[in-house]
C-alpha cells in the first residue's frame, strides 16, 4: 500500500539508543536533530539548499541498482555530489524524492558526529537500511555533511494497492409486483 506524503511536514523519527545519547550533552543533540530535520526537510522538498548541507571535502559512497537490476558502486566528491544535486534540481522533470529516516543512532567523535539510520524512500518504497552519515562543524559553527554512504534503487518498488471487485448479478424483472 502506498503511503501518503505531506511535503509541508517531514517525518524524521528519531529513536536514540541511550548508549550513544549519553555520549552527547543536550546541545549537541539539538543541534544534530535540527540538522536532520533540515536535511529531511531539503530532501522532501527538493529544496535548492540541498548542495550547502555537504563540505566541499565530502565523501559520498553511493550504490545504485538501476531499472535493469544492475548495481553500480560509485564514489563522489563533496564537490562532485554538489554539481549532481544542482544539475538534478535545475533539470526540467525535477521532482522531489521524499525520504524518512527511522532508528536513528547518533555518536558523537570531536568534531563528528556519526549517524546511522535506516533510510526509507517514499516515492519508490524501498529500505536503506545502511545508511550513514559523518557531519562536521565547520567554521561558521554549523554542521555539514562531511561523508555519506547511501543506496539508491531506481526501480518503484511500491505495490499496488489491492482491489477489491464485487461481483453482483443484477436482474431486472419486467413484470409488474401484483
Amino acid at each position: 500500500m502506498k503511503r501518503h506524503f505531506n511535503k509541508a511536514t517531514p517525518l524524521l523519527v528519531v529513536a536514540l539508543t541511550s548508549g550513544n545519547a549519553a555520549e552527547l550533552d543536550p546541545q549537541t543533540l539539538g543541534s544534530a536533530k535540527a540538522f536532520l530535520t533540515t536535511y529531511v526537510k531539503t530532501i522532501n522538498t527538493g529544496s535548492g539548499e540541498l548542495p550547502t548541507l555537504y563540505s566541499d571535502t565530502a565523501l559520498i559512497h553511493v550504490t545504485v541498482t538501476t531499472k535493469d537490476r544492475r548495481t553500480q558502486t560509485s564514489e563522489l566528491s563533496g564537490q562532485d555530489w554538489k554539481r549532481m544535486l544542482r544539475d538534478k534540481m535545475t533539470g526540467d522533470k525535477t521532482t522531489p524524492e521524499p525520504v524518512e529516516l527511522h532508528n536513528v543512532r547518533i555518536q558523537g567523535k570531536g568534531q563528528n558526529l556519526e549517524i546511522a539510520a535506516q533510510r526509507y524512500s517514499i516515492n519508490r518504497c524501498y529500505w536503506d537500511m545502511n545508511y550513514h552519515m559523518v557531519i562536521t562543524l565547520n567554521g561558521r559553527n554549523d554542521y555539514q555533511i562531511n561523508r555519506e554512504t547511501l543506496f539508491i534503487d531506481h526501480n518503484n518498488l511500491c505495490q499496488p494497492p489491492e482491489t477489491l471487485t464485487i461481483k453482483q448479478a443484477i436482474k431486472i424483472n419486467q413484470n409488474p409486483v401484483p
